[in-house]
């Protein structure tokens, strides 16, 4: 009875939470995914995070705190970082989805615990837009001016003509 007892606060059923993923467009520059985890009754056991893409899957991740079923773990809330960086991780241009699994130190579903997921979807996109320029060749005289008619294959955040260290927005 006293085993049956003491055992109950840790047959908890709340799962771990994950906090929310900014959304992510990877490029050529390297950065930084930052995860909140937390689980404030029998403590995390471990956190997974996974990029799936036409490459396949690639574990970015993996985390393990301590403590044991019967105690549970004393990490309750955790800030991960994990690096994202597209040349080193070989990840092919488009849709991939990042999977985000947290585990706590419950003694529900067979003693592994609780479980959460979070999936996101984000763009991996390394090729630079297309650019066209329409004028054909045009001669500027100094002191004078000039005008360049340019298409932009795909949608950009900024384009225009860079002269020197003045830029001119398009």
């Amino acid at each position: 009875i006293a085993v049956g007892f003491l055992a109950v606060p840790r047959l908890e059923g709340t799962p771990p939470t994950i906090g929310e993923i900014a959304s992510i467009h990877l490029g050529h520059a390297p950065q930084t995914l930052v995860i909140d985890v937390s689980d404030e009754d029998s403590g995390l056991r471990n956190v997974e995070v996974r990029m799936l893409s036409r490459g396949g899957a690639k574990t970015l991740a993996k985390h393990h705190f301590p403590g044991n079923p019967i105690a549970g773990g004393d990490a309750r809330i955790e800030r991960l970082e994990v690096p994202l960086d597209v040349s080193t991780l070989g990840l092919p241009d488009g849709e991939a989805t990042l999977v985000v699994v947290a585990r706590d130190w419950s003694l529900r579903d067979g003693l592994s615990g609780n479980s959460s997921e979070l999936s996101t979807t984000l763009e991996i996109d390394t090729k630079p837009p297309r650019l066209e320029v329409s004028s054909g060749l045009t001669y500027v005289y100094r002191g004078g001016s000039g005008a360049v008619v340019y298409r932009v294959g795909e949608d950009t955040d900024a384009d225009g003509v860079e002269v020197g260290d003045a830029f001119f927005r398009g």
